[in-house]
């Protein structure tokens, strides 16, 4: 029998708040909280909860860094951006929606170059590249602040969200307490454990051979 995540609680303090984003960053933290702590995989969460999480996360991301830096391990991120464009466009925001699209082919045809800048040490250059989504971002309405506004009053009208009265302080170990640990976190968390670390080791042994490459060229000079 599958195990289910089957609701996300939110405190009254974090969704009564005035600001835009308190709710939404505590139901983003709770869902990264199930995944990377308790152990449960995407498909044993409610599907828009996730695919609220990649929207969250895009729209943080871009705030904070701009496109370029979100461009960064782009096969690994399609899949979240694409459930992200899936609910702005079910959400009715079909500018962000194409803007989110264009991007994530742009940088699936650009990863290459992108590396090749990065390992040169030319991150301006490479930051240059997005610089029209960033621009196209900020020309879109609703603006981003908007756009979380209108975000969060949606997060809190779904079924799988719960409000909760209690008295209880929003603290992390308060939201840890609120995700039942699933009874094979251990051995998926120790699987994505030895995959980090091969990971790891591959990443770390590319860019060890693009700087002998790059020490090579400056030779030959």
């Amino acid at each position: 029998m599958t195990t289910q995540l089957t609701q996300i609680v939110i405190p009254a303090s974090e969704a009564e708040a005035d600001n835009e984003w308190q709710a939404g960053a505590w139901a983003s933290q709770l869902i990264q909280v199930a995944i990377n702590e308790a152990g449960y995989e995407l498909d044993e969460l409610p599907e828009d909860a996730v695919r609220f999480d990649d929207l969250w996360d895009y729209l943080a991301r871009q705030s904070n860094s701009g496109h370029a830096l979100i461009s960064d391990e782009p096969e690994d991120s399609l899949g979240s951006w694409r459930r992200a464009a899936q609910l702005l466009d079910d959400l009715g925001f079909t500018g962000h929606r194409a803007l989110l699209e264009d991007f994530a082919a742009f940088s699936i045809d650009k990863r290459d170059r992108m590396a090749k800048l990065y390992a040169e040490g030319e991150e301006m250059a490479a930051g240059d590249l997005f610089q029209p989504f960033d621009d196209r971002f900020r020309a879109l309405r609703p603006s981003l602040k908007d756009l979380r506004y209108r975000l969060r009053d949606w997060l809190l009208q779904r079924p799988w969200t719960k409000v909760s009265s209690t008295a209880e302080p929003a603290t992390a170990a308060w939201m840890r307490g609120l995700v039942p640990r699933h009874p094979l976190a251990e051995q998926r968390l120790a699987a994505r454990k030895r995959q980090r670390v091969a990971e790891h080791h591959g990443e770390m042994v590319a860019f060890k051979k693009r700087l002998l490459d790059r020490l090579d060229r400056k030779t030959l000079k």
